[in-house]
């Protein structure tokens, strides 16, 4: 059976958000979707606060416990749990991974377009940013925000800021949160998620469990669709700024190797600097991580046509998959579901029999393992291939992005 956790960044979306019925009865998989508090409900972390910055977390296990004390009533099997998630249901699905306190909750795991690793998305998207905003935090560097949020709503007594918020309304603290710009994600070092999962993969301390992840070809692309790259597009001088601030000591061979051609724009030339830093090169590391210990099957989602169900894409950053572009193929998108070719239903059909299969037995078909073969499994709408993991790395210009 599935238990699914939805996407949003941690900060929106809702498990009704997908619509499960033909996943579930065309695949005969019992589903189970879930909500979890989001934003600074889920993750505010403030000195003194019990389980502070990983409330989301506690959630989601609490679903998955919920799960195994009452599966059987509804025709589940509590001992075949798979826990799925995309994007923010990625991140969560890689902590539960390395959460002691989720042991023996779930049997297979599946990661879309997570971030595993230590590398910041919002990092990679606007150099500079710094660890107030990356998606694990330790304490050092999450209770300062809470302290800051709590001050701007009158609690400015770190001492009592915790009884202080919980006079607070909800909208009142929800609208604070919103202004602060800050990024509420999951607090590391304590509770239930004792170090990042990027550390926990490189030590081995994660669960034993088969893993079915992967990305889309141009995961940038959707976070460079809006907001101040859409209004004022990447200049010459700017993209080079930004290239150098990533790249530090390789900024000649990344400018060389990223500064567009054939008429392609800036902002189509950092959105393969995005792609390739925050997910192609991280997720191969994860990949390789993963796979020292567990049965690791890699993916990467390429249907150049894919619609994007999230957002519109401008002209100059379509032509690949972008990220969340796998969804539709896999369930029905309650808020609109976009229209697919018969070569793409057929390809949405072989990848619902993949994931299904995969929690069945937790093998993913004829896919090979990344432990038997370093390779990624590449779907299109032409069929299935594999790509080797060292042409992958130098396709995405990983070693670049290696440190």
């Amino acid at each position: 059976m599935l238990v699914w956790v939805h996407g949003g960044g941690l900060r929106s979306g809702a498990g009704s958000d997908y619509d499960m019925r033909r996943f579930a009865a065309e695949q005969d998989v019992v589903v189970v979707t879930t909500n979890y508090r989001l934003g600074a409900f889920g993750f505010l972390d403030v000195p003194g606060l019990d389980g502070g910055g990983q409330f989301g977390l506690l959630d989601q296990q609490a679903a998955l416990r919920w799960v195994r004390d009452n599966a059987a009533a509804f025709g589940g099997d509590p001992g075949n749990v798979t826990v799925a998630g995309e994007s923010g249901g990625g991140d969560s699905v890689c902590a539960q991974l390395a959460s002691p306190e989720a042991a023996g909750l779930f049997h297979r795991a599946v990661i879309q377009s997570g971030t595993c690793g230590d590398t910041s998305v919002v990092e990679a998207i606007l150099p500079g940013a710094g660890p107030v905003l990356a998606a694990w935090k330790p304490a050092a560097v999450a209770e300062p925000l809470g302290v800051a949020l709590a001050g701007s709503l009158g609690c400015t007594d770190p001492a009592t800021a915790v009884d202080c918020l919980r006079g607070v309304p909800a909208p009142q603290l929800r609208e604070g949160a919103d202004k602060s710009g800050a990024y509420y994600s999951p607090t590391i070092g304590r509770g239930v998620l004792p170090e990042s999962p990027g550390q926990a993969i490189a030590g081995g301390a994660i669960a034993r469990v088969p893993v079915l992840t992967g990305i889309v070809e141009a995961e940038g692309a959707l976070f460079l669709s809006s907001g101040g790259f859409a209004e004022k597009p990447l200049t010459e001088e700017t993209f080079t700024g930004m290239v150098t601030a990533a790249a530090g000591p390789r900024a000649a061979e990344a400018i060389a190797a990223y500064t567009p051609k054939g008429g392609a724009t800036f902002n189509n030339a950092w959105s393969r600097v995005v792609t390739d830093r925050a997910w192609s090169c991280a997720n191969l590391r994860v990949f390789q991580g993963l796979s020292a210990e567990n049965p690791t099957y890699a993916y990467e989602f390429a249907d150049a046509s894919a619609p994007n169900a999230l957002a519109v894409i401008p002209e100059d950053l379509r032509g690949k998959a972008t990220h969340g572009a796998e969804l539709p193929y896999l369930f029905t998108l309650v808020r609109g579901q976009p229209a697919l070719t018969a070569e793409q239903e057929e390809l949405g059909r072989s990848m619902r029999a993949t994931w299904a299969g995969f929690m069945r037995d937790g093998t993913p078909g004829p896919w090979p393992s990344f432990q038997d073969k370093a390779a990624i499994t590449r779907l299109t709408t032409g069929g299935t291939t594999q790509v080797d993991a060292d042409d992958f790395a130098a396709a995405h210009h990983c070693d670049i992005w290696a440190r």
